[in-house]
């Protein structure tokens, strides 16, 4: 496995849903921003392929981390966790969607 399908593919996007959970339970926000970035690549591959579904997931996963922050931010936790859960369905529904 090269490097920019480790940047871009399967093992950011774990990397990246294990740092948002890490910012929940540590209460950082920083780990959420992290994630967010670490995400980058993946956001990028889906908004330039063909499709709805993709611009949908490509589109609404730095909106959902960014919320996240805010809200790991302003210690409303459960919200933080529901927006977790949404970021996970997102995910889930790509991977439905590719295979």
């Amino acid at each position: 496995m090269n490097m920019a399908q480790m940047l871009v593919g399967w093992p950011a996007v774990i990397v990246s849903l294990l740092l948002a959970f890490a910012g929940i339970i540590r209460q950082r926000a920083l780990f959420v921003c992290l994630a967010m970035i670490l995400m980058g690549g993946f956001v990028w591959y889906l908004l330039n392929l063909p499709g709805a579904v993709n611009l949908m997931v490509g589109s609404a996963v730095p909106v959902l981390y960014m919320l996240l922050a805010f809200s790991v931010a302003g210690k409303k936790f459960l919200l933080a966790w529901l927006l977790l859960g949404l970021q996970v369905l997102n995910i889930l529904l790509f991977i439905v969607y590719i295979s």
